[in-house]
Parts: structure tokens; sequence; C-alpha cells
């Protein structure tokens, strides 16, 4: 883990083709999960989202249902024809979970 980050990172995907893809909603537009942690997530979006702008996150964790979170932008960087937006998880935020039967 990088000295500087005060939560580990997972990786979801590096080169975006689809096959580790964990379905992620944010603000009803899909975007790719790129990696998370307890304090936030990373993902590459068609859309580019305001700093500072708080968004809400849905992600579809299959047979073990969904998870909404609540997050502010701290970083929109341009990567290529997306966009990379960071997003901060460790301010309170709204948690709604749905099992699926």
């Amino acid at each position: 883990m990088d000295g500087k980050r005060k939560y580990e990172r997972y990786v979801v995907s590096y080169a975006g083709d689809g096959v580790d893809q964990i379905e992620t909603i944010v603000e009803g537009e899909p975007v790719q999960l790129v990696d998370f942690s307890l304090g936030g997530f990373f993902f590459l979006s068609k859309k580019p989202f305001s700093l500072g702008e708080t968004l809400t996150i849905s992600v579809n964790l299959e047979n073990r249902g969904n998870i909404t979170l609540m997050g502010k932008v701290v970083r929109v960087n341009s990567e290529g024809e997306k966009w990379g937006i960071a997003i901060d998880l460790t301010h309170p935020y709204s948690v709604k979970a749905r099992r699926k039967p």
C-alpha cells in the first residue's frame, strides 16, 4: 500500500475490457469503475462532473444486491475520450442495501 494512502486501494480493471467490471452507475450514467477503497472510488466517465459536486453512486454486486453511496468529487482529469473522476467517501454518506431473493 502507498504510504500516503489512508486506505488500501483495490483495482477492478486496468484495460477497461469489461471482463472484471462491476456495474456502476453515477447520477444515472454508467461508468467504468477502475479502483476503490474504504475512502473512495476512481472511475472513468463519458460525462465530466464538477469538483465539489455530491454524487449518488450505485454499485450492483450481482447476487449480493446493490449498494447506493453518496460521495464528493475531489479530482477530475481528462483521460483521452473519457474523464477520470475521484470520489471521496470519508464523510457521512447514505447507504441503502438491497439483497436479491
